[in-house]
Parts: structure tokens; C-alpha cells; sequence
């Protein structure tokens, strides 16, 4: 049987009996997000009557709670449910490919976006995210996306033509809170 316990103390779900076997307890805070399973982390996450652009961003804002960036850690870093669960750090292109996975469960198109360059660092890693029949950018290891003066999140191409959206997002308030 699976038992779910909250943090104050109340029992919930099926009851064992004394000295019965539990099999998958599963502890929980009362306010906390599942992240036992992609599943329960879109439920968790998502909310009815969320537009695409509010759904990407509740996603969004969870996964940079869960995940910062590191180097140089072991194991399957691109398997979100470790990265989120255990590891809690990932390197750039880690994480646009952990966050990917979570979004294209969400029901999103995605695509991963590497930066190349001529230095020795060789570059960086950054994803978009299709909703609205258009592609959105974004970055969840530097904390980065730029809203248009509509209101939508800006794509790389958009970023590309036209500069000022990036340069004068924060004063015209159109960055996230960590820009």
C-alpha cells in the first residue's frame, strides 16, 4: 500500500495496520510540490485557467528554486528527476535539457540552443520554448528571459535583430525579478 504522510503529522491515504508493511511512503510538506514523478510535478505546478506563457513561467520559476548551477559533479546530470531530487546543481547544458524534458511533459515544444565562441570557455547553453505558435527564450542557469513591450517573451532570433530589448529590459521593467 502506499502511505502519504504530511509534515504535521496527519496521516492521509490508506492506513496500515499495526505491523502491516508499507511499501512507497511517501513524505510530504503540505505545501510542497511532489517531485516524486514528472507527473506530479506539472500538477504541482500548473494551475487551471494558466495561459501557455504563465504555465512556462510556474515551470520556470520551480526549476530555478530546485536547480542552481555547479561544475564538475557525478552521475546522470540530464535525468531531471535526480538533478531536481538530488543532485540540485547542473552545468548550462544540463539544465536546458532537464528543463526541456519537464516541459515537453508539460506538453511543450522545445529546443536546445548552444552559443558558440572562439574562447577557451566555448561557449553556453540556453533552450526556447514554443507556446502561441511562437519560439520563446530562456535561460535557467543565468536566470534569463526578456519580456517584449507585448508582453510575450522575447525568442533568440527577436534578441538578435533587435539588442535594445536586452539592454534596456530592467529599465523598462520587462526582465524577471533576477535579471
Amino acid at each position: 500500500r502506499e502511505l502519504l504522510i504530511l509534515a504535521s503529522g496527519a496521516l492521509i491515504g490508506a492506513a496500515a495496520a499495526v505491523g502491516e508493511v508499507v511499501d512507497n511512503p511517501k513524505v510530504l510538506p503540505d505545501r510542497a510540490v511532489d517531485t516524486s514523478s514528472l507527473d506530479s510535478i506539472v500538477q504541482g505546478v500548473v494551475k487551471p485557467g494558466m495561459s501557455q506563457q504563465e504555465k512556462f513561467l510556474a515551470l520556470y520559476q520551480f526549476y530555478r528554486r530546485m536547480v542552481y548551477h555547479h561544475r564538475y559533479m557525478a552521475g546522470d546530470r540530464r535525468e531531471i528527476l535526480g538533478v531536481i531530487n538530488s543532485y540540485g546543481c547542473d552545468l548550462c547544458g544540463s539544465q536546458a535539457g532537464s528543463f526541456s524534458v519537464l516541459l515537453r511533459h508539460a506538453g511543450f515544444k522545445t529546443r536546445v540552443v548552444h552559443v558558440s565562441t572562439e574562447t577557451a570557455y566555448g561557449g553556453h547553453t540556453a533552450a526556447e520554448v514554443e507556446y502561441d505558435g511562437k519560439w520563446h527564450a530562456f535561460d535557467t542557469m543565468t536566470a534569463f528571459y526578456v519580456l517584449k513591450k507585448d508582453g510575450q517573451i522575447a525568442s533568440f532570433e527577436e534578441l538578435k535583430a533587435d539588442p535594445a530589448l536586452i539592454r534596456d529590459a530592467e529599465a523598462e521593467k520587462r526582465a524577471p525579478p533576477e535579471f
